[in-house]
């Protein structure tokens, strides 16, 4: 009676298996020769476009998307619990723009979110207050920011 169960509960397991690595990840959702846009809420700026154009695997750290200029662009970090502080699994955006004060996007654990189409964070006016919000798990009071993919 209880034979019939291993082969069934096997099955079970693989098929989890598989299901769970043909999930998306992050990185295969993001990639070179897409467009994507930033909006800052509470922000009168129109969304800032990124058209990303070069791909580049760190690794350790996960991925670098950049446009053509290079001064944006998307970092993926994979995270590191190693690290003190530990950094969490996190997308940097990162785009120039006089229209709007803020020039980063900080989306936390961004695999854990719903779709994948859209990211939702905080934005940051300078790297040092983006790292502190990374360091200290709190965004203050910082506007929130959405990262969407535009076709």
């Amino acid at each position: 009676m209880h034979r019939p169960l291993l082969p069934i509960l096997l099955v079970s397991l693989l098929c989890g298996a598989v299901s769970a690595a043909s999930a998306p990840t992050v990185q295969s959702v993001l990639g070179a020769g897409q467009r994507w846009q930033v909006t800052v809420e509470k922000n009168q700026a129109a969304p800032a476009a990124l058209n990303l154009k070069e791909s580049i695997t760190i690794p350790g750290i996960g991925l670098l998307l950049q446009t053509s200029n290079r001064q944006q662009g998307v970092l993926y970090s994979i995270g590191n619990v190693k690290s003190s502080p530990a950094v969490p699994e996190h997308l940097r955006v990162e785009w120039m723009g006089a229209a709007t004060p803020y020039q980063l996007c900080v989306i936390l654990r961004p695999s854990g979110q719903t779709t994948l189409k859209a990211f939702s964070g905080f934005a940051f006016h300078t790297l040092n207050e983006a790292n502190a919000y990374l360091s200290r798990g709190t965004p203050g009071d910082a506007p929130r920011c959405t990262f969407t993919r535009v076709k």
